[in-house]
């Protein structure tokens, strides 16, 4: 049985590290014989593949009375876990706003506090949305701000780099209901 539990060991140890090839090298421990590891890696990436309505049924909203406490100020809402290298968690929520015809904003909050997007710093005078611009089909056309791909994220007991990816292939503006097509987070256990 010991003979089958190092290779297995191994090959999760290398799965490990490879997963956290953005790891600083201050994060490296050496292990004594016979310690327990309990692998965590923060998340450093959120995929977002949505449907953002496109229907007349769907109001256009002033993103200037936008608030989170004000389920009437936005359109849609979801949301997820992101963690930190130390395995704790904070909870990501996403605000879509529809704008015009074919253009949504997104704010983002971790734990109640909006996240200025610009610096990856809560609140401050940054930008704090994005916009999801799509063409006359419902197709994805661009995010603006792009930084939003490589943002830093300096919270409380969250200061990392996370990628915001809103998949150009399956965040779409049909007109059908809000739909979360896929949210996915690494990094969590």
């Amino acid at each position: 049985m010991k003979k089958l539990l190092l290779p297995l060991f191994m090959v999760v140890a290398t799965a490990a590290f490879e997963s956290a090839s953005s790891a600083q090298a201050s994060d490296v421990k050496t292990l004594e014989k016979g310690t327990s590891v309990n692998l965590s890696f923060g998340t450093s990436k959120v995929k977002l593949g949505l449907n953002l309505p496109s229907g007349r049924f769907e109001p256009i909203l002033d993103t200037q009375n936008f608030t989170p406490d004000d389920v009437f100020s936005y359109n849609a809402s979801t949301a997820a876990y992101v963690c930190a290298r130390d395995g704790t968690q904070q909870l990501l929520q996403i605000y879509l706003l529809r704008v015009d015809s074919l253009k949504w904003d997104a704010y983002f909050s971790l734990d109640g506090e909006l996240v200025n997007i610009e610096e990856g710093a809560l609140g401050g005078s940054g930008v704090n949305k994005a916009s999801i611009e799509f063409d006359a089909n419902g197709e994805f056309v661009r995010q603006i701000p792009y930084i939003l791909n490589t943002v830093t994220i300096h919270a409380p007991r969250l200061k990392q780099k996370i990628e915001f990816d809103f998949y150009s292939s399956e965040t779409t503006s049909f007109d059908a209901y809000f739909e979360v097509k896929n949210f996915a987070v690494n990094g969590c256990r």
